[in-house]
């Protein structure tokens, strides 16, 4: 299979479509069934899927993000790393400036959607004085939070709550992996596949009773793989036929074991690489639709923190009709919403940052 080394747009535009799988999957997984193997595994949801898809073929668009979509998160992981190693390759990495620049891009995008969400919410549901209320009780959470880390606990409501420790992990390592794979690039891939499998195996999945997936240990593979990538020779994304197989292959009983399932975040980004590039291929040839998805990437980060408080009045009234053409409408309705909210807050930030001289 021929490797492609992923330009700036390339990456926007599989943001674009990884976006557009995580924003519908949050959207259509609200329903009762199908949920999806993300964080927790059961048999019985695999189950539901094909029955539903027998039963209910009309709902197919909604079966499918519901129990799939969630998987554009491994395509974030591996872009995150890919990136970030490209762009360190002939640029020294000094750790301290490098959490700094990190923290100067997402903390802006961040504030602004929290600042959103407590003007909408605290006002729709509290009147008023609604939306100081939900700043001031959000803000003792988050200091109380860190005074006192508590698994599981929700802190501020933009994006799912895990992201934003997430991506603080993900960056507090980076450097090391980064210069690990620097000095043994496949060994460290290896090493790092072993060491998860090991891990997952020894301790069931989780850590101090806490689920692994919400950190970046649940997702050291898929992370090691971007840096991988971007360190080989060529720097192309080439994925062998007989990985894609393979991986295609032990995806299955991913969905009905618990023991493979532990695997297939990583062998579902396999699948999803070698997939997005042959999407490019037909996007490109309708540049209305390329020009979309390279958008939505583009926007991907604010995009991510609101759709998941913007759902709400559209989920409510979707269920209580629980038609799949009405489901449908509904969805694209609040996926339109998100989108416009994600613009307006993107040009804010880009026009706070210019005020300010914030770069990144």
């Amino acid at each position: 299979m021929n490797g492609i080394r992923l330009s700036k747009e390339d990456s926007q535009l599989y943001k674009g479509i990884a976006i557009f799988m995580i924003a519908f999957h949050n959207f259509m997984h609200t329903f009762p069934s199908p949920k999806e193997n993300e964080f927790t595994f059961s048999p019985d949801r695999i189950n539901e899927l094909f029955y539903l898809l027998w039963h209910q073929p009309g709902d197919l668009f909604r079966v499918m993000f519901s129990y799939f979509g969630h998987f554009g998160v491994q395509i974030f992981i591996f872009l995150s790393a890919y990136g970030l190693t490209i762009k360190y390759l002939n640029q020294k990495l000094t750790y301290s400036t490098f959490l700094k620049d990190r923290i100067i891009k997402l903390f802006p995008a961040i504030l602004l959607a929290f600042i959103t969400w407590a003007l909408a919410d605290g006002w729709l549901n509290y009147g008023i004085t609604g939306p100081l209320y939900l700043l001031s009780d959000y803000f003792s959470s988050i200091i109380a939070f860190i005074k006192a880390p508590t698994p599981g606990v929700t802190l501020i409501p933009v994006g799912p709550w895990w992201f934003i420790p997430f991506i603080f992990e993900f960056y507090v390592i980076f450097p090391f992996m980064f210069r690990l794979h620097k000095k043994y690039n496949t060994l460290v891939l290896l090493l790092t596949i072993a060491f998860y499998t090991l891990f997952v195996i020894a301790l069931n999945g989780k850590l101090f009773g806490f689920n692994i997936y919400f950190t970046i240990l649940g997702h050291l593979p898929e992370f090691s793989l971007g840096i991988y990538f971007a360190l080989s020779k060529s720097g192309k994304i080439k994925i062998p036929y007989s990985l894609l197989i393979l991986s295609i292959v032990m995806f299955v009983p991913g969905n009905i074991f618990k023991e493979f399932w532990y695997f297939s975040h990583f062998w579902a980004l396999i699948i999803l690489l070698p997939l997005f590039g042959n999407l490019k291929k037909v996007m490109i040839r309708h540049t209305n639709i390329y020009k979309l998805f390279i958008f939505l990437g583009k926007i991907s980060l604010p995009l991510f923190l609101v759709n998941g408080f913007l759902l709400k009045p559209f989920i409510t009234w979707a269920v209580s009709y629980d038609n799949w053409f009405v489901t449908l409408l509904l969805g694209i309705l609040f996926f339109t919403v998100s989108v416009l909210m994600s613009m307006f807050l993107f040009s804010t930030e880009k026009f706070l940052r210019s005020k300010l001289n914030l770069y990144s």
